[in-house]
């Protein structure tokens, strides 16, 4: 187990040194609208906007997901092909 985790932590550490300025971008607005979120539980005034910054963060998560780890999805999903 310990060494499943060391090799996820390797390859992240590998995907993140290839991030472009638009990776850096979604990670940032993901930040912004995570904070907003937060903030909006404590002020009536963005409360309407709480579902808006759930889909911005959910939507930034997914695709850095999908961005750290393309390589190995398409070659797991090519192995089962095969």
């Amino acid at each position: 187990m310990n060494e499943k985790i060391n090799t996820l932590i390797v390859t992240a550490k590998d995907h993140i040194s290839a991030l472009s300025t638009v990776d850096l971008a979604v990670i940032f607005s993901a930040l912004l609208s995570f904070g907003a979120l937060i903030g909006s539980f404590f002020s009536d005034v963005f409360k309407k906007l709480r579902v808006i910054f759930i889909l911005i963060n959910l939507a930034a998560f997914l695709y850095m997901i999908w961005r750290l780890f393309q390589d190995d999805i398409m070659d797991r999903i090519e192995s089962l092909r095969s």
